[in-house]
């Protein structure tokens, strides 16, 4: 009579499971080797979002390559040069008018017309001697009153006017800035002689 060996089943159960992990494992093996392509799922997130900063970046370099542009523009055309606005012409000094016998008929019968108002106004005078008078008492130089009169005698010469020409030189140079409102046509308004007079002579004790 034959022995058959004893057959042990735990061994067998084993050996089973060690045969389909092996198989298993090659078919995987294969398929690695048989799939270069295949890349993990690891590298894949990581070149997806290598990706992504690239294309940031490159959004980034464009849009300060935009801004910076009208800068080179701006910097690369010439600036027109700066248009200075015309300084109004300084009106010409008054020239002392000397003897009555040698003026114009214009400057005579504006010497008429100053000597008898004590309110002047320069719409009333005709000859350019005088309405430069005006010109330069309008803009504070109370000195032309002095020169528009000198060497012209006295009897020509309105006495309000003769107390202001007086007066004048002995003021301080805060006198003189005060007087300069008395001796203008302030807001159209007539050189009233006789209060000039007044106040430049109390100034200029």
């Amino acid at each position: 009579m034959i022995r058959l060996p004893k057959i042990n089943l735990n061994s067998i159960c084993i050996g089973a499971v060690i045969f389909a992990v092996g198989a298993a494992s090659g078919v995987l093996l294969e398929r690695a080797i048989g799939s270069p392509d295949v890349v993990p799922a690891d590298t894949e997130a990581t070149a997806e979002a290598d990706g992504e900063t690239a294309a940031e970046d490159a959004i980034l370099a464009e849009l300060n390559e935009s801004d910076a542009q009208p800068q080179k523009e701006s910097e690369s055309q010439p600036q027109a040069p700066k248009v200075e606005e015309p300084k109004p012409a300084p009106a010409t000094n008054v020239q002392p008018i000397g003897k009555y016998e040698s003026l114009s008929e214009a400057e005579k019968a504006d010497i008429k017309y100053l000597k008898e108002n004590d309110a002047w106004a320069s719409s009333k005078v005709r000859s350019p001697r005088f309405k430069n008078m005006f010109t330069q008492l309008n803009s504070g130089n109370i000195d032309a009153i002095i020169t528009a009169f000198s060497g012209l005698e006295k009897d020509y010469v309105n006495g309000y006017a003769t107390k202001v020409i007086s007066a004048i030189p002995k003021l301080s140079s805060d006198g003189r800035e005060k007087a300069k409102k008395f001796l203008c046509e302030e807001k159209g308004e007539t050189i009233k002689l006789s209060w000039a007079a007044k106040k430049i002579g109390e100034m200029a004790k």
